[in-house]
């Protein structure tokens, strides 16, 4: 029996004991488990999630038979069911794409100090290069980046951003490629969105920039909303959370909510927890990772950018940035394994394979 005060606490609920393949199919049809997010993934438990008094977190794990029996007996049935519902829910096609497989996002960072690549983009003849060579190796989205986001960086002029992004998005959306825009900036949203840019990824979840919401509103672009503590400058010195999986979650349905009652269908915006940014490598990335599959309560589709991040380097060896490519896919293969819908990566080839050979092993599982 959970915590006493769970009878009184709204309860969230993240999918655990995760089935795929041909034992997931049968425990949905013997009513043991339900799909995930509609896609190939099926669970048969949860940990329900609530808060104390103070803020702190606690949890019970529940087979889902078992959950219902709770509910049923605290009188919270309609409550629970709704909550699995959108977890189970299949997710809206997007950006063109049905989102029954993890989709790859090549990232193409056209600045001169990225964190990953430290500018090996920012010529526009190499970017263009790079971005042909990401459709070829598997990428299903590139997503073009004009300002750096890493920590510590300054602002870059919107017209600068433009200058960087434009001729790039332009090469690759003659190229047939679907492209995204990682901005934060309601100017070039606008801008690039005209000239063919297929999604919005912003790292401000809309806030950024006071036109932002209502340019988003105005437009049919599929959107990205991230979560992020504090600007890019200050973001990491001191980020505090009271249960950081909890607190992320509920920011990003607050931003949900804001985008549905600007105008915007709930079924144009993905999520994206936001590692790295504002969070401590470890006391914050880590556990939010592990209760990744919380961010289904949302009902939108899971974005999941870890690509060669530094907290990598810190549960390893200290790898610098090119280094961290076999932990990028690790982690990468964890997102698939909890139902997200999209990789961000800076390495297709290679994840494109990690999911094929994933994904052939669990299609031979009885």
């Amino acid at each position: 029996m959970p915590p006493q005060f769970f009878a009184n606490q709204r309860v969230r609920l993240c999918p655990e004991e995760i089935l795929s393949g041909a034992a997931a199919r049968a425990a949905v049809d013997e009513g043991r488990a339900l799909p995930l997010a509609g896609g190939p993934l099926a669970f048969a438990a949860v940990e329900a999630l609530a808060r104390d008094s103070v803020q702190a977190a606690a949890s019970e794990h529940f087979a889902l038979a078992d959950l219902r029996d709770w509910a049923a007996h605290h009188g919270r049935e309609a409550e629970i069911a709704a909550e699995l519902a959108r977890i189970a829910a299949p997710r809206a096609a997007w950006a063109g794409f049905v989102l029954d497989r993890p989709l790859i996002m090549g990232i193409l960072n056209v600045t001169p100090d990225s964190f990953s690549d430290g500018g090996a983009f920012f010529d526009t003849a190499r970017a263009i290069d790079h971005g042909l060579a990401m459709m070829a190796a598997g990428a299903d989205i590139i997503d073009i980046g004009g300002e750096s986001t890493r920590p510590g960086a300054a602002e870059t002029p919107p017209e600068e951003e433009l200058r960087r992004v434009f001729p790039v998005l332009e090469a690759l959306v003659a190229a047939g490629a679907v492209v995204s825009v990682d901005t934060r900036r309601a100017v070039v949203m606008r801008t690039v969105a005209a000239a063919g840019a297929r999604i919005i990824n912003d790292v401000t979840a809309l806030t950024g920039d006071p036109h932002s919401l209502h340019v988003a509103a105005h437009s049919d672009t599929p959107l990205v909303l991230m979560h992020k503590a504090g600007e890019p400058r200050t973001m990491q010195e001191a980020p505090r959370y009271d249960d950081v999986a909890l607190d992320v979650l509920d920011y990003l349905e607050a931003r949900i909510a804001a985008c549905e009652a600007a105008g915007i269908a709930r079924g144009r915006i993905l999520i994206d927890p936001g590692i790295g940014f504002g969070k401590h490598p470890i006391a914050h990335n880590l556990p939010l990772l592990r209760r990744l599959a919380l961010l289904h309560a949302t009902g939108c589709g899971i974005v999941l950018g870890l690509s060669r991040k530094a907290f990598i380097g810190r549960v390893s060896r200290d790898e610098k940035a090119p280094e961290r490519v076999a932990g990028s896919i690790a982690g990468a293969l964890w997102g698939a394994s909890r139902g997200v819908q999209v990789l961000r990566v800076h390495d297709v080839a290679e994840t494109r394979q990690a999911l094929a050979v994933q994904g052939a092993i669990l299609a031979a599982l009885p």
